[in-house]
């Protein structure tokens, strides 16, 4: 026995559906232009109990000509994106790379959502994971620690070695 007045909604529109498909017309009239049930107001629809009208919200009917008429399945939730894995890539410069200029910019990529620091300075990640940071470097041999860390806490670190030969 159905205890739920959706699942009457339910069985009245399918039952209304198939009237109309017969040339019934939508509440057993002998209409020449027979109507969807799903086309009539929710208040015409009263071959039923009141408390069981449909209305095209509750109930989503497809109808084939010289078919049942089948009701939509209602899909499941997409299932969350996977987060992707941390990593860190530095692209320049290289390590133990010597320099004649005081100023160096350190590229590389990582995950979007990564937090990326050049020596304790916080960076920008674009939507690609690529960043770009400027550091300045003292004569003579410069330590470039970059540090990549998720929403989850882990960290990826990798320290350049790069000398600056000033003039």
């Amino acid at each position: 026995m159905l205890k739920s007045g959706k699942s009457i909604s339910l069985i009245v529109a399918v039952l209304l559906s198939t009237l109309a498909l017969a040339g019934m017309g939508a509440c057993g009239g002998s209409d020449t232009n027979p109507t969807l049930a799903s086309e009539k107001p929710a208040e015409q629809l009263t071959s039923a109990p009141s408390s069981a009208a449909v209305t095209q919200s509750e109930a989503e009917i497809d109808i084939v000509a010289g078919e049942s008429p089948e009701v939509l399945a209602v899909s499941a939730p997409e299932p969350e994106p996977e987060i992707p894995e941390l990593y860190l890539e530095v692209i320049s410069p290289a390590n133990e790379s010597v320099l004649r200029t005081s100023e160096v910019q350190v590229t590389g990529s990582t995950i979007p959502t990564a937090i990326v620091s050049v020596n304790g300075i916080l960076t920008s990640v674009n939507s690609d994971g690529k960043f770009i940071a400027t550091t300045t470097l003292d004569a003579g041999a410069n330590f470039i620690e970059i540090v990549a860390s998720d929403l989850e806490g882990k960290e990826m670190g990798e320290v350049l070695t790069v000398v600056y030969l000033s003039s």
